[in-house]
């Protein structure tokens, strides 16, 4: 009986754990969280603001970041298991703020986030910044064979954090298709049914997804961005992106002093290879298909000499996953069955 009463306890951790499928929130002290980026110079680490535990992603834009389509950008990228993608259904959790220092420019859009077909790079649903309005579009057929368009706007004013949980149900089935979003703490789109994976001929494509900053403006001033606690998860408790107070001012986690610790640089080692070319959702929505070139090695192998500033590595939010739970439950029913074989020797 008590060995039953054991068992159930230490499994239990490792079942809530598994509503985690991937994390972005940085807590590891670098990019590598990510599948892949673009221009990772200008990706970096940053100890404040965050959102939630230790570390953030800034990213920047520079006039240099060009792209060989002419587009502006810098980005980092996750690609969910292609395998599980169709038919499942995900919440994806994150918060974003624009720097005080570099803040998003009026005279054009950008593009924060999107998810895009793979390897189709046709955009899916978008989120695009303009003259601090954030607006989420999704691109695909409704029931009624219409795109479903614009079907979000909200204020994206610099000096605080912004949050987002965005609800998937993926399927390339309009009627089978769902997406809910909720923005600073209010849910504002309510199961929106739609088509959310493209097929062409009977192919059905995943997606993957892409946070950062994308325009087209080619003589714009540098511009950043800051990201964190970026989740990929099954329930929505789990995906809500650090305080889910709708945004606590930022000035609160900011006003701690960063460690006088000099930044290390990032690993050299890490693939620098984007995820594919991509369609400009703030910049041209009607574009198909962007068949640009993926940049040369040499242009993208930036990563060694990136001004980070790191500390040193967290064990905070990000660093106990399944795996975590997992090898912690074994260890103690390993203790437990020995205890109870040592009881039956008496």
């Amino acid at each position: 009986m008590r060995i039953g009463i054991i068992l159930a306890v230490l499994i239990a951790p490792a079942t809530v754990s598994a509503a985690i499928v991937w994390r972005g929130d940085f807590e590891t002290g670098d990019i590598k969280q990510w599948t892949s980026f673009s221009f990772p110079n200008h990706a970096t680490v940053i100890q404040m603001p965050v959102r939630a535990g230790r570390y953030a992603g800034r990213t920047e834009v520079h006039s240099e970041d060009r792209w060989p389509n002419g587009l502006r950008r810098v980005e980092v990228v996750y690609n969910p298991p292609k395998n599980t993608f169709q038919d499942s259904e995900r919440f994806y959790g994150w918060s974003m703020m624009q720097s005080p220092d570099m803040p998003l420019s009026q005279a054009h859009s950008n593009a924060i986030a999107y998810w895009e077909s793979d390897p189709l790079y046709q955009v899916i649903m978008d989120f695009s910044v303009d003259k601090d309005k954030v607006a989420f579009r999704a691109s695909l057929n409704k029931p009624d064979g219409k795109p479903a368009g614009t079907v979000f706007r909200g204020d994206f004013g610099p000096g605080r954090w912004h949050d987002f949980i965005l609800h998937v149900k993926w399927s390339p089935d309009p009627n089978v298709g769902l997406i809910e979003l909720w923005y600073d703490g209010a849910k504002v789109v309510d199961k929106l049914t739609v088509q959310t994976m493209h097929n062409v001929n009977g192919m059905i494509y995943p997606a993957f997804f892409k946070m950062g900053l994308m325009h087209g403006d080619f003589d714009a001033d540098p511009e950043a961005l800051f990201i964190d606690s970026a989740i990929d998860a099954t329930t929505f408790a789990e995906a809500s992106p650090g305080v889910s107070d709708g945004g606590v001012p930022p000035m609160a986690d900011a006003a701690r002093a960063t460690p006088d610790v000099a930044p290390p640089r990032l690993d050299a080692n890490v693939p620098l290879v984007d995820a594919g070319p991509v369609v400009d959702a703030a910049v041209d929505a009607s574009a198909a298909r962007d068949d640009s070139p993926t940049p040369p090695a040499a242009g993208a192998r930036g990563n060694a000499g990136c001004g980070c500033r790191v500390g040193q590595r967290s064990s905070g939010r990000g660093a106990a996953g399944p795996g975590t739970a997992g090898l912690g439950a074994a260890g103690l029913l390993i203790l437990a069955l020995a205890i109870a074989r040592r009881r039956r020797r008496r």
